[in-house]
């Protein structure tokens, strides 16, 4: 029997590092928004049993429509204030399936095998991640901006998404309290908090976050180069 997948793509943040007036997954990207080119590819590149993409309140209508434009079923959740209250709100859109992939929508370049990669880890260990490893000398430093400590960079990961997790223990990790997910920043960051392991697969270069200006032209460039890998 065929494994069921649901895809969260979280689009719910306002980018507001970005500088523009509407966030920034809306911004153009080669003539499709970024929101919109991520989920295109990922739609391409998997099977999905149900599709949930979380919006910044006030923008589901925009998001909804940028969507849409792919054709499909799919359904818009109002994200919250932090990362993991709008996947929380997105996990119960989901329903029950085998596998959950959870994917910045602002990552717009996702490959076909590191999807496929992190979806049969996940399937085995029950979570994984996306992560290239560290290629620059990593060093922790104190409150003051001083080093405090050089760490083995052989060690060092730099997580992306996808992420991919079983579905009753991504349940799980959102059945805790508040203020036991307050501050993550991912969900695999939750998973560890529980003790269970999360397999770290390697990523791609192209599968960075869009945050900044400097990185929407980045994005373009790889576009316009036609260096963007399937």
């Amino acid at each position: 029997m065929a494994l069921s997948v649901g895809l969260i793509l979280a689009a719910g943040g306002l980018g507001k590092r970005f500088g523009s007036v509407e966030p920034k997954q809306f911004a153009d990207l080669g003539g499709q928004t970024i929101l919109q080119r991520a989920a295109k590819r990922l739609l391409e590149r998997g099977e999905f049993s149900r599709l949930v993409v979380t919006s910044p309140r006030g923008f589901e209508g925009r998001t909804g429509f940028e969507v849409a434009r792919l054709g499909g079923q799919f359904t818009v959740v109002t994200g919250g204030e932090e990362r993991w209250q709008s996947v929380r709100y997105a996990l119960k859109s989901v329903g029950k399936v085998d596998l959950v992939v959870v994917h910045d929508a602002v990552r717009p370049f996702v490959t076909r095998k590191v999807l496929k990669d992190t979806l049969a880890a996940a399937l085995v260990t029950g979570a994984a991640v996306a992560a290239l490893t560290a290629t620059d000398t990593v060093k922790l430093s104190t409150r003051m901006s001083t080093v405090k400590m050089t760490v083995d960079r052989r060690r060092v990961w730099l997580v992306q998404t996808p992420q991919c997790f079983r579905y009753d223990l991504l349940c799980r990790v959102y059945d805790q309290d508040d203020d036991r997910l307050a501050g993550a920043t991912d969900d695999a960051q939750l998973v560890e908090d529980l003790g269970r392991p999360v397999k770290l697969i390697p990523g791609h270069r192209q599968l960075f976050k869009i945050t900044t200006p400097e990185d929407l032209r980045w994005a373009e460039l790889l576009l316009k180069s036609k260096q963007v890998v399937d």
